[in-house]
């Protein structure tokens, strides 16, 4: 049974000394200990996998910056991916993970796509126990790094029938998702949301993201482990929420003094129409970008020469002037409203029961487009019927 919980936002400011958050030592859950960050710190870490009683070898490069450490959201989450190959019926994780296995098949391996991947840890963990074809991405710079990691466990991983590759992905920029492609089941994550100026090429990467798969008529699911520190935070979680539904479905005990321990987060895309209310943002995005570049091809420059644009989807187009749907010929044109049944049986002669009032738009025959037959057509019987 999973424990969900409703996301908060009001929570008090929790701030925490980063310093002290650095994973040095095997594994980092509970009983290991959290020592302050040093640049003498060991390079080679190991990660005991209980569930097939081995190691995997990470390489944190501690000098380098943020992206090349370990830090306890990482941890938590391999050891929901461990306890899961254990376990998997009383495993957090169980539901989520269940309904991403490809109908009927148990061969099929699951496509896992893994956001500012760092030391990679969290990937190659989930190729070992899902026996998951992983692609863990961080900024071009980082690269060689994940690579590493991803070679030295490479026998390990082959073992479980997993794969791991590694991939730039700058987020905000269509073009490395689109170079990603769509084929991914499960996005996950540890440790995305700190600094503020990054929450919005965050959630324009997933928004990308939730627009690829929507395109497949799926539903984009997204599991983040994060360790709240400010509370600037909840701004990321409350655009988040326009997108996603989300729910905690596991929380560690708090360390360190912190005011809360480590937390997993599910984001469930929403629904199309769930976002009727103010457009389609994730939708939107996305399907600008690929008619400029559709664009682009045929006249070079053009995207780089649009300062602004606006969409009218069919939500906005039901907000904004009453569209029915958004529906901008005032009904469905299939064979069973056409010629005499449109809009309905009785009422293809542009007259209604009411006198005096006349149909003349995209409803009456012969329907929509930029043609203006039906007030035309509406036109003629008024001028019979004056005479």
């Amino acid at each position: 049974m999973e424990n969900l919980s409703p996301l908060r936002d009001d929570d008090e400011e929790n701030e925490v000394d980063e310093a002290k958050m650095l994973l040095i030592g095997e594994n980092g859950t509970k009983g290991d200990s959290f020592s302050p960050r040093s640049d003498g710190a060991p390079e080679l870490q190991h990660y005991t996998i209980r569930s097939i009683k081995s190691t995997v070898v990470i390489r944190q490069l501690t000098s380098q910056g943020l992206s090349f450490q370990l830090w306890p959201a990482a941890s938590t989450f391999v050891a929901l991916l461990d306890n899961y190959r254990l376990d998997p019926a009383n495993s957090p994780l169980a539901a989520t993970l269940s309904s991403l296995k490809p109908a009927g098949s148990t061969t099929t391996p699951m496509n896992i796509l893994e956001l500012g991947s760092g030391t990679g840890v969290v990937g190659i963990a989930a190729a070992i126990t899902l026996s998951a074809s992983v692609t863990v991405t961080d900024l071009p710079h980082v690269l060689d790094n994940l690579s590493f990691n991803a070679e030295a466990n490479a026998q390990t991983v082959a073992r479980f029938e997993g794969q791991v590759h590694a991939a730039p992905l700058r987020w905000g920029e269509a073009d490395d998702v689109e170079l990603l492609g769509p084929n991914v089941d499960l996005v996950v994550a540890s440790d995305v949301v700190y600094h503020d100026h990054l929450y919005e090429p965050l959630l324009k990467t997933l928004r990308l993201m939730v627009a690829a798969k929507g395109s497949e008529g799926k539903r984009l699911i997204f599991l983040m482990a994060h360790l709240r520190r400010w509370k600037k935070e909840s701004v990321f979680f409350k655009k988040a929420r326009k997108v996603f539904d989300v729910d905690v479905i596991h929380s560690d005990e708090p360390r360190n003094g912190a005011r809360s321990g480590v937390l997993v987060y599910r984001f469930v895309a929403k629904q199309p129409n769930q976002n009727a209310s103010n457009g389609c943002p994730a939708y939107n995005e996305a399907f600008a970008q690929r008619c400029f570049k559709l664009i682009d091809e045929y006249a070079p420059g053009f995207s780089s020469s649009v300062i602004s644009y606006d969409m009218l989807t069919p939500p906005d187009l039901e907000r904004e002037i009453g569209l029915t749907g958004g529906n901008i010929f005032h009904g469905a044109m299939g064979l069973e409203s056409l010629f005499l049944m449109r809009p309905v049986k009785g009422w293809s002669n542009y007259k209604s029961p009411l006198k005096g009032l006349y149909l003349c738009g995209s409803g009456a025959h012969p329907g929509g487009g930029v043609m203006g037959a039906p007030g035309r057509n509406a036109a003629l019987v008024v001028l019979q019927d004056l005479k």
